[in-house]
């Protein structure tokens, strides 16, 4: 006779380990798995945050008033669109990695030359330098350039006026309005990349078990399951534990910040800042004989079996549980053959 464990999800077996054939409990027949082999991946998980990537601030490059309304959360800007607007004059974004820190005229050259000739020639503005100094080509493609966004034909380019960045970005949050009064260096916008991150903070114990470019799974709500692989582990000051006694010491936790990169888009539809669950692999058993872990069955003179299913009924096989994963259990120390028929009784 079989009777289930309370909670336990696992059967008593009433009778001994002899090996008999054992009579039916019932007419009706109970359902059955085979003994398998496969890896057992046991998953640990935390807690973590879904985000866009390298998030900043864009800090004004002159005082002014914002004269038009900044692009809206979400918004998208790309190369030769306004970031914002100042004294009626636009703040564009051009494509480089070097920022733009001086005036760039006539008689000037340099990698931010460069940035901007190839800026120029990328929105179909020729005669422009191509040895990286500003000449009167150059000048002239930017007297058009400025002519077509409607401010003065100067030729000369000013840092207030444009910003390189290495690519396209995403408005994170408009920190100005139409109508502020904005001071030189103060926050304007904050940026991201459009690719989004999971970041973490975890405890130096979870920190030991994780490496960068380990692959995870993130379970996004509404969105589903994505893979995704660790890029980054950074060490972060120690906190103190303020739940201690008085007069106790305070004990620090070291923590660490885990970024993580999902392999492929996540909708544009599923909010910023979503709370996450990130889930690693954190032991693998090889070519470990398997089967669901109902079919365990507490054996009456202690320990674990399974019913073996043979011609005329079944027997009780003694076996010692291993690694429990993704609902089945690993056994081990017994005779049982992979391609076995075991009991699995109802829960």
């Amino acid at each position: 006779m079989l009777v289930l464990a309370a909670g336990g999800g696992v059967a008593y077996a009433l009778y001994g380990t002899g090996g008999g054939v054992e009579p039916a409990a019932s007419s009706a027949p109970a359902a059955t798995a085979k003994v398998t082999r496969s890896d057992l991946v046991t998953s640990t998980s935390f807690s973590g945050t879904l985000t866009y990537a390298s998030q900043r601030d864009l800090k004004a490059g002159a005082s002014g008033t914002v004269t038009a309304w900044p692009p809206k959360t979400g918004d998208t800007i790309r190369r030769n669109q306004p970031l914002y607007e100042v004294d009626r004059v636009p703040v564009t974004l051009f494509y480089g990695e070097v920022p733009m820190y001086r005036e760039l005229k006539k008689g000037v050259d340099g990698i931010d030359v460069v940035q901007l000739t190839e800026n120029l020639r990328a929105l179909g503005y020729d005669g422009v330098s191509r040895a990286g100094n500003f000449d009167a080509g150059t000048e002239a493609a930017v007297k058009r350039w400025q002519k077509r966004l409607g401010v003065e034909q100067s030729g000369v380019v000013k840092p207030a006026h444009l910003v390189f960045l290495p690519g396209q970005v995403r408005v994170a949050d408009a920190k100005a309005q139409s109508g502020d009064k904005i001071e030189a260096n103060s926050a304007v916008l904050t940026l991201s990349s459009d690719k989004r991150v999971v970041t973490a903070q975890v405890e130096d114990t979870m920190r030991t078990k994780l490496k960068q470019g380990s692959a995870v799974k993130v379970s996004v709500p509404g969105a589903g399951e994505r893979p995704g692989r660790i890029t980054k582990i950074t060490l972060t000051a120690a906190e103190s534990d303020n739940g201690t006694s008085p007069g106790a010491a305070s004990v620090e936790k070291p923590k660490a910040t885990v970024e993580i990169a999902l392999d492929g888009t996540v909708g544009a539809s599923v909010q910023d800042r979503l709370p996450v669950t990130v889930a690693f692999a954190d032991q693998v058993t090889k070519d470990a004989l398997t089967v669901p872990v109902e079919a365990l069955v507490a054996l009456r003179e202690g320990g674990y079996g399974v019913q073996v299913v043979t011609g005329s009924g079944t027997k009780t096989v003694q076996v010692t549980p291993g690694v429990y994963a993704d609902g089945k259990v690993e056994l081990t120390g017994s005779d049982l053959t992979e391609g076995a028929l075991v009991e699995v009784p109802a829960t």
